[in-house]
């Protein structure tokens, strides 16, 4: 069901402590990647400072990111760009309006994409999930109108791997503080496994690397009993 935290990507940056403070918000927007993993527009993930959903607010719209002052439309980066770019920054800005504006479409026609289910037939190979399970991991986003984006609030968020919650993984549509009703993806995962671990360093653990070994090498072998 998308990440919340890619949203504060697209905002504040994405924190590399070890190489540089951070990448800045107008170097991740031009991350086609970025758009994909957004939130769903139906997630109810979308909340003011009082807790209520925002349904006014439309992830894939650049007008709502523009009305909130979110990203682009940030005096932040405004500032940012034009001292980058000096006489050309309006020309700066311009284009990457444009580009999100684009990208956010295909964003949701991603989704859209994704969200079929009509005659949809069974994959013909099984489909594994491996997840992160122990870590606080943001799952509402605040948002204000004076360009204020609040993603770290501990008493709203869930287990995940830091960037993806449990619920996302498994294709829930997180209902901690909305009523919609209950839905999930019609994606069926054949094998589930969560671990301890971060969503960056998630394919570097070794219990990881053992459970899909065993997991191939059992598949493996019935394909072969089935070809007997």
């Amino acid at each position: 069901m998308g990440s919340a935290i890619i949203t504060g990507f697209l905002h504040y940056g994405l924190p590399m402590w070890h190489l540089r403070p951070r990448i800045n918000p107008e170097t991740m927007l031009t991350w086609p990647s970025v758009y994909q993993l957004l939130p769903y527009q139906q997630s109810g993930l979308f909340l003011d400072k009082s807790l209520e959903p925002l349904p006014d607010f439309d992830i894939h719209d650049l007008n709502s990111w523009k009305e909130y002052k979110l990203s682009i439309f940030s005096e932040r980066m405004e500032k940012r760009i034009k001292r980058h770019y000096g006489d050309l920054a309006g020309k700066r800005i311009k284009q990457l309006k444009i580009y999100m504006k684009n990208m956010l479409r295909r964003s949701k026609r991603f989704h859209e994409a994704l969200e079929v289910d009509e005659n949809i037939a069974k994959y013909p190979f099984p489909v594994l999930g491996f997840a992160g399970d122990c870590l606080l991991t943001p799952e509402y986003i605040i948002l204000s109108r004076d360009g204020e984006m609040i993603l770290n609030r501990h008493d709203l968020e869930s287990p995940g791997d830091g960037n993806v919650s449990i619920n996302s993984f498994l294709g829930f549509e997180s209902h901690m503080l909305t009523k919609s009703k209950v839905r999930r993806s019609h994606v069926h995962l054949d094998h589930t496994m969560f671990i301890c671990e971060t969503h960056s360093a998630l394919t570097e653990n070794k219990t990881f690397h053992d459970n899909l070994l065993h997991i191939l090498l059992d598949e493996r072998e019935s394909t072969f009993q089935k070809g007997e």
